[in-house]
Formats: structure tokens, sequence, C-alpha cells
């Protein structure tokens, strides 16, 4: 009698990894957290090999910008091409991916590989939306658009919830992003082409003025490569007050951390608030992500004093992406 496949599924976060180990039927039989620094990736291995005697398919999370990245995909040649040409674009993510994946064929060489599109989800966003205000030829040529991020989770989080008209899925935790979703369909979303724009994170800067980048480039004689890794790596709460866990921070009394507290809710607040504009309302708002699900603080201070979502519901819901992933994975084969 053939032995039921298992599922190794991989979610490599900015501040932390995951791995979760399904059978063919949908029993989570591993579930692991890794933050940054605590753990590696040979310790996991120990695990995931006691809670199942073979890995049949491996999913990835994919955070890269490009249309080809916008939908899911078998890891094969072509597909490491095209991700190291990304690497360029959006390090933060792409780089660890990378060497997740070169890990992964050496630890389980028969596995078949996918990679799971975290913005296949926002492959319904408007033109209106997504087009950025260049030249119309080069976004076509050089594919510059919208794509966004944390598509996964927002899919994961929809589905626990009543199918509501309108809503906003706040996803927060060491990168954070707001969507709009109207009628089961992502409309706008906060990130952009990388990961990089729209709000702060935990290590990355969020919107810039591109002038104010060259500017500071110029001061601190920084090439481009190194302007885009303190972009990525240095900034956030990181840059503002000198530490990336949100938890620790929001105990702190000091200015500094003070400051990136209400600058990170009030951006979050102004998000909230132009979707509510752009779908002219709003029925639910949800809170999910490590410090959405987590952190009721932050959840009071982005509501307070917003009039207008008084009649929506605020729901806060844990994402479930790694059983997100397993499903899509399995509607591949």
């Amino acid at each position: 009698m053939a032995l039921e496949r298992s599922f190794l599924i991989v979610n490599l976060g900015s501040t932390s990894k995951r791995y979760s180990v399904f059978s063919e039927n949908g029993e989570e039989i591993l579930n692991e957290k890794f933050e940054i620094g605590s753990k590696n990736f040979n310790g996991t291995e120990s695990a995931i090999k006691s809670a199942a005697r073979k890995i049949d398919y491996i999913a990835v999370r994919i955070v890269a910008p490009g249309e080809y990245f916008q939908k899911n995909r078998i890891i094969d040649g072509e597909f490491m091409k095209k991700i190291e040409e990304a690497e360029k674009i959006a390090p933060l993510h792409v780089r660890q991916v990378i060497s997740e994946i070169h890990e992964l064929k050496k630890k389980f060489p028969r596995a078949k590989m996918y990679g799971i599109s975290d913005s296949e989800f926002h492959s319904t966003i408007p033109e209106k939306s997504k087009v950025y205000g260049i030249d119309f030829s080069d976004t076509k040529k050089y594919g510059i658009y919208r794509y966004g991020y944390h598509g996964i989770s927002t899919k994961s989080v929809l589905k626990k919830i009543p199918k509501y008209k309108k809503i906003i899925v706040c996803h927060l935790g060491g990168g954070s992003s707001v969507t709009a979703v109207l009628n089961g369909k992502s409309i706008d979303t906060s990130m952009g082409f990388s990961p990089l724009s729209g709000l702060i994170g935990t290590t990355r800067a969020g919107d810039l003025d591109f002038q104010a980048i060259k500017y500071l480039a110029a001061k601190k004689k920084m090439s481009f490569h190194e302007m885009e890794n303190y972009l990525n790596f240095d900034s956030g709460f990181v840059g503002l007050c000198g530490e990336w866990d949100f938890r620790k921070i929001s105990k702190r009394k000091d200015k500094r951390a003070k400051l990136t507290l209400e600058l990170f809710t009030h951006k979050i607040k102004k998000q909230i608030g132009s979707y509510v504009a752009a779908m002219n309302g709003v029925d639910a708002i949800v809170f999910t992500g490590a410090i959405g699900f987590g952190s009721s603080f932050a959840r009071k201070k982005i509501c307070e004093n917003l009039d207008m979502i008084k009649k929506a519901k605020i729901l806060v819901v844990e994402s479930e992406e790694e059983r997100q992933m397993f499903d899509e994975v399995r509607r591949i084969l």
C-alpha cells in the first residue's frame, strides 16, 4: 500500500520563518516558527523528518515583483532564473527565498517544489489603482505595476469571516499592508511594485520621496546598492527607535518609541480612510498578522477617533498562511 503523500510548507517572512507539514488529507502534523536569530534550518530539518518519513511536495511562499510571479508556479530552471533577476529589486524577501530553495533541494532532492504567489490575490486590482504615473509605454514594457503582497494571508482570513461586500484587511507584522476588498476581490492595496513601498515595516522605510532618497544618498555618500540596503534593512522601526520588535516598542516610554508607534498607527489610519472613500463605505475591518492579531494596543490606536467606521464590524482574525498555501498547492497538482 502506497504511503500517503506529505506536503512541506515553507513560509518565509521578513522577521520569521514557518515550516508546516501536512498529510494528504489536510492534517497538520508539524508547525514550527522561528524568529530572526533563534534557530537555523538544520534544526528544522530534523523536526521535519521526524514528522514525515518522506516529503513529496514543497510549497514556498514567493514575495517577488513581476507579472510572472502573480501566479503559482513549479520551481524549475526558468523560475530560478526569474527569481534571481527579482532579487535585485526586492532583496529583503527574495534573497532568503533563493537561499532557502537551494537548501531545500539539497535536503529533499526528490520532492517537487512549487512557488506560491503572495501577490496572485491582487491580480484583480484595476488599472486605475495599479498603474503608476510614468510613461505608459515604459509601464507595459518593463511591467512596472502595483503588484501588492500579503495576498496569501488575506485569502486565508477572508475564508473565516462572513461575505461582507466592503472589507478592509490590515495585515500588520514585520511588513504591513492594508487591502481594500470589494465583493471578494482586491481592488487596491498599500504595497506596490515591491514590498518596500507603502507602510513602514520593522526594517523597511515604506513610502519616501525619491528626491529625499537622492539627497540622503549624496549626504551619506552611499551607492545605489547601499541605499537600497539602508531602506530595506536599516529603516522602519529599527531606524526610528533602534528596535524591530513591536512588543518591546509598545512598552517603552521614550520619545522615539512613542514617535514610532504614532507614525505606524497614523499611516494605517490614513490608509483605511482612503479605502473607505474609494469603496464609499466599509462593512468590516479585519486585523491580522503578528501585530494586527496580537496587539490590542495597536488596534485601539488605529481605530480611535475614526468616526467613519463606527458602523463597521471590527474583526480580529488569525491568518493561516500555511494552510492556505497547502490548499493552493493541492489545486495545482
